[in-house]
């Protein structure tokens, strides 16, 4: 314990109180859905297999997490511990989501969360030398230059998902968690802000911009997500209200990512991390907390709305 390191924590901590300082009574939201995941994880591990559906939920946000994060080459190259410093960080995020497990007849659920998230910690994504999927950008408009470069990245993991949940569309509910891992790693590839000419091109104002990403991507995302969603209904006519409101969540997931990108706008420059867009993604796999990501969405566009004003002068 005394040579654990605590650095990637420090820092999530300082993110977390930036954000909730800048939220000000909106961070209210963020207690409550955390609150609300421990009272759902507490209600889910008191019956099978109910508790092993939520410690393979915790790993595959694990794992899209993981792979989707951009920081992994700061870690490797200058933590003098970085697989120890993962470890401490996914046990952090499964701890404080996942603690009341232990007060149910399945507590050791939370312990295999913990071993998931060690055995995360291990992997370390390659790095491709090539460009792979090099058609995609003939497939895709220049405009969508956020998923022609994020797919590229991590095309096994986003062609994974999606697969996948074709290939189990006749089990109950886990095609649309998948799609939800899927939209996790979607968001993660709003990472890096353009530069200026390329912002300002074919854009009127910021507000047109704005609206040209999301109905760019959204339609894209729609078309992916919403055969998935029908063929749900038709199996489970009783998930109608799950599978109806699943593809709106995930677009205000869409929203929340892409207007939170311009909200901290820096040409040419990453964009910074938000540990609590992160937090709100936990919502997209429970559609009736659609609210949650809508109105952070509608936050972060009024931001980004007033930021690129100032480089649409």
């Amino acid at each position: 314990m005394m040579n654990a390191d605590w650095t990637l924590l420090r820092i999530r901590y300082h993110q977390l109180r930036w954000e909730i300082r800048h939220l000000g009574l909106f961070s209210v939201l963020i207690l409550g859905l955390i609150l609300l995941l421990q009272f759902l994880c507490f209600d889910y591990f008191q019956r099978l297999p109910d508790a092993y559906l939520v410690v393979g939920i915790a790993w595959g946000a694990l794992l899209s997490i993981h792979f989707s994060r951009q920081d992994l080459s700061f870690v490797y190259s200058y933590l003098e511990k970085p697989v120890q410093a993962l470890c401490w960080e996914y046990g952090c995020y499964g701890a404080i989501f996942c603690w009341p497990a232990l007060l149910t007849p399945h507590w050791y659920g939370l312990f295999l969360i913990a071993l998931g998230g060690v055995a995360v910690a291990w992997i370390r994504p390659y790095q491709m030398e090539r460009t792979p999927m090099r058609y995609l950008g003939r497939v895709l408009s220049s405009r969508h230059f956020e998923w022609i470069s994020g797919i590229r990245r991590f095309y096994p993991l986003v062609l994974g998902l999606y697969l996948s949940a074709w290939i189990f569309y006749w089990v109950r509910v886990l095609p649309l968690v998948l799609l939800w891992l899927l939209t996790v790693v979607l968001c993660s590839f709003f990472s890096h802000n353009e530069p200026l000419n390329i912002l300002r091109e074919d854009a009127q104002s910021s507000r047109h911009l704005l609206w040209r990403k999301l109905g760019a991507y959204g339609q894209m995302q729609a078309v992916l997500y919403l055969p998935i969603c029908g063929i749900q209904y038709v199996i489970f006519p009783d998930l109608w209200l799950f599978a109806g409101l699943f593809v709106p969540v995930q677009l205000s997931l869409l929203a929340a990512s892409i207007f939170y990108k311009y909200a901290t706008y820096l040409p040419n420059r990453a964009s910074k991390s938000d540990i609590v867009l992160a937090l709100v993604g936990l919502s997209g796999v429970l559609p009736f907390l659609l609210p949650i990501p809508f109105c952070f969405a509608v936050i972060y566009f009024f931001r980004a709305q007033k930021r690129l004003n100032y480089f649409f002068k």
